[in-house]
């Protein structure tokens, strides 16, 4: 629903229960390659999410041109930080706008897209003692306009079936032994997958080194259960 404090900002919570962290691993390298993004996320526009600039893979900046149903396009430019807490398996990713102040902000063009302000905030977590895994997320978008009652019921509606679809695609996606993600989880070219096992206490599987020590925080497929909530 819409926020109580702003007309202009819609909220809404989206909790997966994956049958095993290895799905959860898939679905989290989903997002990770970025530039793979158009091949599951109908909303997101080729070439996908593009890094301005990253302190490492635990913390960067992109920018992300987007197409969503009834509302058109939009540009989007936030900041990525990941906190990770290895004794309690969890990691949580914190995506937000940047400040309008900030020297990384991309100036106004004519003719460039409205700017999507969001805020999400996703925990990744393994559970304890069950061999299954979760996903929540919470989400706040803010568009330069107020839509509709009915044109906002009618995105809910259209996004969150389309959200939760994503999820089974993404990971049916990435655990295809053809897929371009396969290599990529091989070669675990950042370190960024073996810090994901090791945070989630898997066998490793990759030979890359596991989370940067800088890493702000410390805290720092069938069968999927599916709960959504719109607000």
């Amino acid at each position: 629903m819409r926020h109580p404090d702003d007309p202009l900002s819609v909220l809404m919570r989206v909790v997966v229960v994956l049958p095993t962290v290895d799905h959860l691993k898939s679905f989290v390298a989903a997002g990770e390659e970025r530039d793979l993004w158009p091949l599951w996320n109908p909303v997101v526009l080729p070439p996908g999410p593009q890094i301005i600039s990253a302190q490492h893979n635990w913390a960067f900046v992109s920018k992300t041109n987007l197409k969503v149903a009834v509302m058109g396009r939009f540009l989007s430019v936030t900041r990525v930080q990941r906190y990770f807490s290895k004794e309690r398996r969890f990691i949580v990713e914190e995506t937000a706008d940047l400040p309008e102040d900030h020297p990384l902000q991309l100036p106004y063009e004519k003719g460039q897209p409205a700017r999507l302000r969001s805020e999400v905030y996703s925990v990744f977590a393994r559970r304890a003692q069950h061999p299954s895994s979760v996903v929540v997320n919470v989400s706040r978008f803010t568009t330069p306009f107020r839509a509709p009652d009915m044109v906002l019921g009618l995105c809910c509606r259209v996004m969150l079936p389309q959200i939760l679809n994503t999820v089974l695609k993404q990971v049916e996606l990435v655990e295809d032994p053809a897929s371009p993600w396969q290599p990529r989880l091989r070669a675990d070219a950042t370190g960024f997958y073996r810090g994901f096992e090791e945070v989630m206490g898997m066998p490793h599987s990759s030979p890359s080194a596991g989370p940067s020590h800088s890493a702000p925080g410390t805290a720092q497929a069938s069968g999927l259960r599916r709960r959504q909530t719109v607000r």
